[in-house]
């Protein structure tokens, strides 16, 4: 009975191992043949069942030393009697072994080497690179041409209507809600540019493109996305104080208020965006959002884990608040409800709470996913193919629709406004004329 689990015979210029090494040595689990170059490894040593890994072998004449390993990590890799498929998250590489080498494959030995060293791979064969995320991004994508066009035009309206009528930019309500469709305008541009670069970028050409494209997008979507969130905030703590303190109206969200609330909101958003853009290695990295040129990213990335911080900060002091307000809201109404003023403002803040409420279902939903599945890298038993779609294709369209909606939750359904876009299609088509 034989216990060996390991033979070292390196250096010994060995150049063939004749003999049944399966009888001779069965427990044999690790080989050095370090330092014999013209060793040939033969079927009677691949086929040796308990054998784990050879070092040192050499599989070409530019690469002599390398690594065979068996069921090289099993989670990542599948083999076949030509090579061996990697895959690591959305990457997948497919190596294609020479003839001469293909008896590795069918042994399930994978050089090691070859994933770090280009002479080793060009040594045993070729490999051929496919990222399985990106092909879907297309195909999901397109569905945010239509819904992005149609928000950009409308919030854009909306915003035009409200800021050129002194009347209802002098109302706090309205011109919170032309700020959000100024950030819808900017979310529209953002979600037709980046379905833009999928239609029009080769596959294959927008892994190693991102860094170029992505500074650019990832400025205006990040502006868009946290702009959004603080404006959702503003306009809901301006219905809480006009319901809930209905009856004393010093106590208000004053208009000069709401412009220095907006240019804080701003002033923020631009702060966020600028800061992705100046470290723009950050789309270089791995992470699912980077394909989408958001770059929020995995707490594991320690360089970026200040503004991963950042964000999610951000994100929770604009929508975790929103619910609580609303909810005390909700009491003040159902207690006081027969009050003429505090019915008025109630109907006012039913209609905010479906622009908020949309924002909630169509912006925070989504990205709470992502933050999640980005920052700590799991979501439950997905394949890396629906994370992708779940953090990224669908965070786009949801950012769109979130656009589409804005507008017609809340101006489009305001009195005030209605009145105002009425009269300006009417100066419009006399000037026409």
């Amino acid at each position: 009975m034989f216990f060996t689990i390991y033979r070292d015979i390196a250096g010994n210029k060995l150049q063939e191992w004749k003999g049944d090494i399966i009888h001779q040595i069965p427990s044999l689990t690790t080989l050095d043949v370090t330092g014999n170059t013209n060793w040939t490894i033969t079927e009677n040593i691949l086929s040796h069942k308990s054998l784990r890994v050879i070092k040192g072998a050499s599989i070409g004449a530019s690469c002599t030393v390398c690594l065979l390993v068996r069921s090289y990590d099993v989670s990542e890799i599948s083999e076949g009697n030509e090579g061996a498929v990697i895959q690591k998250g959305c990457l997948k590489h497919k190596y294609i072994f020479s003839k001469k080498n293909q008896e590795l494959a069918k042994h399930h030995f994978f050089p090691k080497c070859i994933v770090q060293e280009t002479r080793c791979l060009n040594a045993i064969g070729r490999v051929e690179k496919q990222n399985i995320c990106l092909e879907v991004g297309g195909s999901i994508l397109i569905s945010a041409f239509p819904i992005g066009i149609f928000a950009f035009f409308l919030n854009l309206i909306v915003l035009v209507v409200i800021v050129f009528n002194k009347n209802l930019r002098s109302n706090t309500s309205l011109l919170l809600v032309s700020s959000m469709c100024a950030s819808g305008v900017i979310s529209s541009v953002y979600a037709v540019a980046i379905a833009t670069v999928y239609q029009i970028v080769p596959v294959n050409e927008i892994e190693s493109k991102r860094v170029s494209i992505c500074p650019s997008l990832g400025f205006i979507g990040t502006l868009s996305l946290s702009s959004m969130v603080l404006i959702s905030l503003a306009v809901t703590i301006e219905r809480y104080l006009a319901v809930v303190f209905c009856m004393k109206p010093h106590i208000r969200l004053r208009i000069k208020q709401a412009y220095y609330c907006l240019m804080l909101t701003w002033l923020i958003a631009l702060l966020m965006a600028g800061w992705s853009v100046v470290d723009s290695n950050i789309y270089g990295t791995k992470g699912y959002e980077t394909y989408i040129c958001l770059s929020i990213q995995s707490v594991l990335e320690k360089k970026y884990l200040g503004y991963t911080i950042t964000s999610v900060v951000i994100s929770a002091i604009g929508y975790l608040p929103t619910i609580p307000l609303y909810i005390h809201i909700f009491l003040v109404v159902r207690k006081s409800g027969s009050q003429f003023g505090i019915k008025r403002e109630a109907i006012l803040a039913r209609r905010i709470f479906l622009l908020v409420g949309s924002n909630l279902l169509f912006l925070a939903v989504p990205m709470c996913l992502s933050h999640v599945a980005i920052a700590t890298g799991q979501m439950g038993g997905f394949s890396e193919k629906s994370k992708f779609i779940v953090v990224t294709s669908t965070k786009v369209i949801c950012m769109s629709i979130n656009a589409l909606l804005n507008p017609i939750l809340y101006g489009c359904r305001n009195e005030k406004f209605g009145k105002a876009l009425k009269k300006s299609w009417k100066w419009f088509g006399k000037r026409k004329e």
